[in-house]
Parts: structure tokens; sequence; C-alpha cells
């Protein structure tokens, strides 16, 4: 998470780096998955996964940037359960369901393939993010709002 609060203070703004941690998650869990068994490749594997996975903090700039300070509290509060609700409630019990369905063990890589759709589906919806959010850093907004 540090790391992609540094760059986005100062390389670039949150929505590209939150669409490129959103990739890198997704190409790190496709290594886990789908990468000869080994565990040197597992474990960078998990170690790029985690890494990578803090760039979901950056929701919450983003949230932040686009309402007025009165609103702050609800928006932040609005993007965590959006963020718990989607992973926690909806993703877990899908992947239990499919191994359900397909007799197979949750840990089988047809099963768990539906963590890498849903990077797909993150990155779909960030998309639009790129055109409509302006794409600045905290300190040029910080300067604008001055």
């Amino acid at each position: 998470m540090p790391l992609f609060g540094w760059a986005c203070g100062n390389l670039a703004g949150p929505v590209r780096l939150l669409a490129l941690g959103t990739s890198l998650t997704g190409a790190a869990v496709a290594l886990i998955l789908y990468a000869p068994p080994s565990l040197v490749v597992a474990s960078l594997g998990m170690f790029f996964c985690g890494l990578f996975s803090g760039s979901y903090a950056l929701s919450f700039v983003i949230a932040r940037s686009q309402v007025a300070d009165e609103d702050v509290g609800a928006a932040i509060a609005y993007t965590n359960m959006l963020i718990i609700a989607v992973a926690g409630l909806v993703l877990q019990p899908l992947i239990g369901l499919l191994a359900d369905m397909r007799g197979q063990a949750v840990t089988e890589p047809a099963i768990l393939s539906i963590l890498l759709w849903t990077q797909i589906l993150a990155l779909i919806l960030i998309v639009p993010l790129l055109r409509l959010v302006p794409d600045d850093t905290p300190a040029r907004v910080a300067e604008r709002n001055a």
C-alpha cells in the first residue's frame, strides 16, 4: 500500500495506478493458478499478488476527490461497503458454489479462475473512470482546491 500511495503522490494519478495494480494483481493470480507447480513460483506469485493488491486503497483516494468535504465520510464508507460486498459477500460464496456444482475442490484452477474474471471485470469498470475522473495526483488536487 505505501508503494501505491507514494506513486500516486509523485508519479501518476490514482485511476491509472488502480488500473495498473488491478492488471498486475490479475497477472499474479494467473501465475499462481496456471504456472507449473513450484514452491518458488507460488511464493513469488502470492508476494506480488499481495503487493499489487495494495492498489485497492486508491479507490478511497478517487472517492475522496469526487465529493465535497462534508460528504467525504459517506463517500469513503460507501466505497468500502462496495469493496466488502462484492469481494466478501458475492465472490467468496460464488467460488464455493462453483466448486460444489462441479464436484471439485475449491483449490482447483478451474474453480479459482473466477478470480481472474473479477480482475477483468474490475478493469472494465475502471476504464470509464479514465475518461470521467480527472487523473490528478493528490498534490495537484490540493493546489486546485486551494
